[in-house]
C-alpha cells in the first residue's frame, strides 16, 4: 500500500507524542512492505520549498521548510503549502493519506488529497480541530467544554483581542467541515472519540496508539526508606499544561525526607523552568534535575531506579505514551484525572489518580509510596501485569483502518467537489476575519 502520512513536525526537529507516534507507525508500515512517505513542516527564512531525506527505517521524508508560523490564522501560507503538497501527491500517488496534525501546514491538504483519489484518514492526536488554543484550557487555566459553535472562544480566550464571534464561529465550523470530508476519522481514546462526537463530528473511532516493547524489564529498585529517597520521574515537553508545578507542590505537600525528580524532555518555555526551579528550591529534601530531550530507546535506562512515573498534566490528554511505557516497565503511576489519562491506571493496582487543581491529593500518595512498602511492591507488580498495545499490534489495527477507508471511500461523506465548494466559500471568509493570508497584490 503506498501511504503519505502527515505530521506538523518530525524527528530531530520535535520529538513529541505526534512526531514519536508517526515515526514509529511509518516504521511498523515499512516493515509490513508498505511503501510510506511522511510529509511534514520546518519554518525558517525563505520561501517555503521541499527538501527530501530518506529515514532509516526505509522510508522518505518530505520537509516543506521555510516561511514562517502563525498560529492564530489556520490558512497561513496554505497557497505556498498547497503547491508543495500537490506536487507530493502527484509524485507518490499515495492510495492512503494519513494526517496526523495540520497545525502550521494547510487544511485544505485533505481536500486536496481526495480530489486525487486518495483515501484520507485523520487521527485526533488533540483539540486542534476544534479549539484555537489545542489543549482546551482558557486563559485562567480552566478545562473548556468546548468552543460552542465558537462562542466559548470569543468569550473566554479572545475576548480581549480577536473576540469577534463570526471570527472564531467561521473558524469552528471550517475546520469541522474539514474533518467531515475525511474518510475515516480517528482517535487514540474513547474519550476522546465521545469527545468530538458531541462537537457533531459523526462515526469517529478509537484505536488505541501502541508502544514499543522494553529491551528488557529493569530489576525492582529497593524500597524508598531503604535507599533513603523517594525516585520519581516525570517524561515530556517541560511547559505549563503539564503539570510539572502540580508536581512539586504535591511533593511539598507530601513532606518527605528526601526526594529526586528527574525531568526528561525538551524545555518549552524557559520562564516556566525558571519558576520550576525557584519552587523547588524553597521545598526540602527535595532535588529537581532538569535532564532535557531524551531518546525513547533510552528509556529502560532512565526508568530503571525509578519508583514513579508522573504524569501531572492540567489539561485533558487524548491519551499517553509515556505512562504506558512506564508501566510496561513495572513503575507505576500516579496521574490526574483528566481526559482519557486515567485510562490506563487502576487505582491501587497500579498507581493512583489525582485531581489536577488538589496537589495535596497526590501528596498524600506519595507519602503512602514512601510509608507503606508492600503497598509499592503491589503497585510494582499492577504496573507489569497491566495490558498495553505494541506499535506492531497498533499498525495492524490502523492498516485495518486504511482499507475500510479505501473500500467505503465516500460513501458516506461528502463528495470531494461539493466538499471543496463548500471549504472555498468558508476560506474566503476566514481571510475576511483575519484567519488567513490576504490576497497578493498585483504589480502593475
Amino acid at each position: 500500500m503506498r501511504v503519505l502520512m502527515v505530521s506538523h513536525r518530525f524527528p530531530p526537529d520535535a520529538v513529541a507524542g505526534v512526531e514519536r507516534y508517526t515515526e514509529s507507525l511509518a516504521a511498523e508500515l515499512v516493515a509490513a512492505g508498505d511503501r510510506v512517505t511522511v510529509a511534514t513542516r520546518r519554518p525558517g527564512p525563505g520561501g517555503v520549498r521541499t527538501e527530501r531525506e530518506t529515514h532509516p527505517a526505509g522510508f522518505d521524508v518530505l520537509r516543506f521548510v521555510g516561511g514562517s508560523v502563525d498560529r492564530s490564522r489556520p490558512l497561513h501560507l496554505a497557497d505556498a503549502l498547497d503547491e508543495e503538497f500537490a506536487r507530493a501527491l502527484a509524485d507518490r500517488s499515495p492510495e492512503v493519506v494519513h494526517v496526523n496534525h495540520l497545525i502550521d501546514l494547510s487544511p485544505r491538504f485533505v481536500s486536496l488529497a481526495r480530489a486525487e483519489g486518495a483515501a484520507v484518514v485523520v487521527t485526533l492526536h488533540d483539540f486542534w480541530f476544534a479549539c484555537p488554543r489545542i489543549t482546551l484550557q482558557r486563559p485562567d487555566g480552566s478545562v473548556c467544554a468546548g468552543p460552542e459553535g465558537g462562542r466559548a472562544c470569543a468569550r473566554h480566550c479572545f475576548g480581549d483581542s480577536g473576540g469577534d464571534l463570526s471570527r472564531w464561529g467561521l473558524r469552528s465550523m471550517y475546520l469541522r467541515r474539514v474533518l467531515e470530508s475525511a474518510d475515516l476519522v480517528l482517535t487514540p481514546s474513547p474519550h476522546v472519540a465521545d469527545w468530538f462526537r458531541e462537537q457533531g463530528v459523526a462515526g469517529v473511532r478509537a484505536v488505541p496508539n501502541g508502544i514499543a516493547p522494553p529491551d528488557w524489564r529493569p530489576p525492582t529498585a529497593p524500597n524508598p526508606p531503604a535507599r533513603g529517597r523517594l525516585t520519581l520521574a516525570i517524561l515530556g515537553a517541560v511547559v505549563p499544561h503539564k503539570g510539572h508545578h502540580i508536581a512539586l507542590e504535591g511533593i511539598a505537600a507530601a513532606g518527605l525526607p528526601a526526594v529526586d525528580l528527574f525531568v526528561h524532555g525538551p524545555v518549552g518555555d524557559p520562564e516556566y523552568v525558571r519558576r520550576l526551579r525557584e519552587r523547588a528550591a524553597e521545598i526540602a529534601g527535595l532535588d529537581l534535575r532538569l535532564c532535557g530531550p531524551y531518546d525513547p530507546g533510552d528509556l529502560d535506562l532512565l526508568l530503571e531506579d525509578v519508583d514513579a512515573l508522573l504524569a501531572p498534566s492540567v489539561w485533558p490528554e487524548t491519551f499517553c505514551l509515556v505512562t504506558r511505557e512506564a508501566l510496561v516497565r513495572g513503575v507505576p503511576v500516579l496521574t490526574t484525572r483528566l481526559g482519557a489519562l486515567p485510562d490506563a491506571v487502576e487505582e491501587g493496582v497500579n498507581g493512583f489518580l489525582f485531581d489536577h487543581d488538589h496537589p495535596v491529593e497526590l501528596g498524600r500518595h506519595l507519602k503512602r509510596v514512601w510509608t507503606e512498602p508492600a503497598l509499592l511492591e503491589r503497585l510494582r507488580e499492577g504496573a507489569r501485569s497491566t495490558a498495553v498495545t505494541l506499535t506492531s499490534d497498533h499498525a495492524v489495527a490502523i492498516r485495518e483502518a486504511y482499507a475500510a477507508a479505501r473500500s467505503e471511500a465516500g460513501a458516506h461523506r461528502v463528495s470531494p467537489s461539493a466538499a471543496r465548494a463548500e471549504l472555498e466559500v468558508l476560506e474566503s471568509l476566514l481571510v475576511d476575519f483575519g484567519l488567513g493570508d490576504p490576497p497578493a497584490r498585483e504589480v502593475a
